[in-house]
């Protein structure tokens, strides 16, 4: 074999071999944009962790039992609530909080035992990025029992 015949065989296979990166780099290109197109997110939703708001329960949390002690926390609760609760103060003696859940979107339910008896709250909260914690309790809302279904 001599030089020539080489040197054409190697530009040949040369040419196939670019033609196959190429066309591969063009494939992967797609099928990039395709996915990123689509734009599907899959959240895996087998831990409670992934299934609660935590920072919006925990602003419940924290903002209900300032407001229980009788000394609203101004970070954590709006200075409308505030204010009202200024005037006619909604104190308990809380021994244990039985439940807190996030229910919906900015809102909890809470469980709690104060006084010998249990009480059941729902929390709405209102949500800005100027608020140091993100959230603000906006509305306390107290569940009762109907004690004709006891």
């Amino acid at each position: 074999m001599n030089f020539s015949d080489y040197e054409a065989r190697l530009k040949v296979e040369n040419r196939w071999m670019k033609l196959l990166v190429t066309g591969s780099l063009v494939v992967m290109t797609i099928l990039l944009v395709l996915m990123w197109g689509e734009r599907k997110y899959y959240v895996y939703q087998g831990k409670e962790i992934f299934e609660e708001r935590l920072l919006s329960s925990e602003i419940c949390r924290l903002s209900i039992l300032s407001v229980l002690r009788g000394d609203p926390n101004a970070d954590l609760v709006l200075s409308e609530l505030k204010a009202i609760l200024d005037k006619e103060p909604y104190e308990l003696q809380v021994e244990k909080v039985l439940a807190l859940k996030s229910i919906e979107q900015n809102q909890c339910k809470m469980v709690l035992k104060a006084e010998g008896k249990i009480h059941g709250l729902k929390l709405t909260l209102i949500e800005n990025d100027k608020f140091p914690f993100f959230y603000k309790l906006a509305q306390i809302d107290e569940i009762s029992v109907d004690k004709e279904k006891l």
